[in-house]
């Protein structure tokens, strides 16, 4: 009777961790940036549209913008700024680009991009 106990309280405890929102970090494929955006109010103050359709890869994130959190709800600013620098230096040469987006964290249904690669 003590084994089933254990096991009912272990497998209770089992459920109820499956429960608590983990950060998943998506790997995105390599692209190209079309676009960069500043907002004053929105979208985490910076982002860029990139040639994928990220939601292929990441369904709850929108289409083929990423947000870098340039105002810093989520991370340093100074990060996001990082990210968007490298973005315009993307665009202006024609370098691709390659992303790694949470999909837990959002700016108006756009995910945060927490690495950036530079190609």
């Amino acid at each position: 009777m003590k084994k089933i106990l254990t096991l009912v309280l272990a497998m209770a405890a089992l459920a109820s961790a499956s429960f608590v929102a983990n950060a998943e970090v998506v790997r995105l494929p390599p692209s190209n940036i079309s676009a960069v955006l500043i907002d004053k109010d929105n979208f985490g103050g910076c982002m860029a549209q990139v040639d994928i359709d990220i939601s292929e890869t990441a369904p709850s994130c929108g289409s083929s913008y990423i947000t870098f959190d340039c105002d810093g709800d989520f991370q340093d600013p100074s990060v996001g700024n990082r990210f968007l620098e490298m973005a315009q230096v993307a665009y202006v040469t024609g370098k691709g680009m390659r992303f790694s987006i949470d999909t837990n964290l959002q700016h108006n249904g756009f995910c945060v991009a927490t690495r950036a690669d530079l190609k």
